[in-house]
């Protein structure tokens, strides 16, 4: 049985871990990528639409492609073949600079209505317009627009396609910012990425200050708020980074990975610090965070390893990013009770118990 001693002795070694980890830490959570892929991430391996989907796109390529339109642009607009072209040579001189080309394909409603109307087709206006409704064309007639399709360095460089799309169609289309529309796989890509990375960004500070506002509502003591803060925030990182050091990246459900473990551990951090206060109460001064740990070990183990069976289990859904939040989730579980009763503690031997405080 751990004695009040051993734990003074060893008290530097979970803060010691925490401060040399957390630079690689760091590192994983900047680093971390989200992925952004369609539908056929969520189908089941052995689901014959996908297998036949896969045959599919190997034999004729990918459909990940780029729309783009803006009021007024109809089947006589020009700056359509403007952008177009600029698109053409904007990805020309990536090229030429030793970049991978993005763009496979572009096509313009303009474009291909010119076709259809001229040698050797030499359908009607009428009959042009009525072929490419639905596909180039809108409802009215003339509404159209510029489809870009990409390359599989574009697919993996979604960011920088959009990007060119509409630095393109600004300098060469002089079509304004907020006219611009776009659309397609590729832009739905990008907002989710962008949608993911903003929540991962700009909720985590307004989540970390209402967290220690009511720790330090319930405690009324801020090393006891700060202890419990850190704790939580140290191993939500080490979920994000055990992400990105298995060569993986956050799917939209995984995203929800890092707020559960950040929840969890503050749940067992509070259970162990109102132990380690009804032991300050009992009258066991210095030795209260050991026998926080005698008293709250075996229920924070408990609880945490009945969560991670339940997540675990989700281990065997067809389904990639189900299965790769219970995975991770379960594990991610395991390493923060584990990292949660051993700092714990042993930042609580930093604690002056009361009685000496007042002396």
């Amino acid at each position: 049985m751990l004695r009040h001693e051993t734990l003074l002795r060893l008290r530097w070694l979970p803060l010691a871990v925490m401060l040399l980890t957390a630079p690689l830490v760091t590192i994983g959570v900047i680093r971390l990528k989200t992925d952004s892929s369609g539908f056929v991430q969520w189908l089941p391996d052995n689901q014959r639409d996908k297998q036949e989907y896969l045959q599919f796109v190997e034999l004729f390529g990918g459909d990940d492609y780029v729309l783009a339109t803006w009021p007024g642009a109809g089947l006589k607009d020009s700056r359509l073949d403007n952008v177009a072209d600029g698109l053409r040579e904007a990805d020309a001189r990536r090229v030429a600079g030793g970049e991978p080309p993005l763009i496979d394909h572009i096509n313009s409603g303009n474009s291909v209505y010119r076709e259809l109307i001229s040698e050797p087709l030499n359908l009607s206006p009428e009959e042009a317009v009525q072929r490419l409704q639905g596909i180039l064309v809108g409802p009215d007639g003339e509404t159209t627009g510029v489809i870009i399709q990409t390359t599989p360095a574009g697919k993996t460089r979604q960011q920088d396609v959009i990007e060119m799309v509409r630095q393109v169609a600004s300098d060469a289309g002089g079509v304004p910012a907020g006219d611009l529309k776009l659309g397609g796989t590729i832009y739905e890509a990008v907002v989710i990425e962008q949608a993911t990375q903003h929540s991962l960004r700009n909720f985590a500070l307004p989540i970390l200050l209402i967290t220690l506002v009511l720790t330090l509502w319930c405690f009324r003591s801020v090393p006891l708020a700060l202890i419990v803060l850190s704790c939580a925030v140290y191993c939500r990182s080490v979920s994000l980074a055990l992400v990105y050091f298995t060569g993986n990246t956050l799917s939209a459900v995984l995203v929800v990975m890092p707020v559960l473990i950040y929840v969890l551990t503050i749940s067992g951090a509070v259970h162990l610090v109102n132990y380690y206060r009804d032991a300050l109460r009992s009258g066991s001064g210095a030795r209260a965070p050991l026998d926080a740990l005698r008293a709250g070990w075996l229920p924070c183990s408990m609880a945490a390893a009945t969560t991670t069976i339940g997540l675990t289990s989700l281990a065997v859904s067809g389904i990639g990013p189900v299965r790769d939040f219970g995975m991770y989730s379960g594990i991610s579980l395991l390493i923060a009770i584990a990292f949660l009763l051993t700092f714990l503690p042993a930042a609580l031997t930093f604690l002056r118990p009361p009685e000496q405080s007042e002396t």
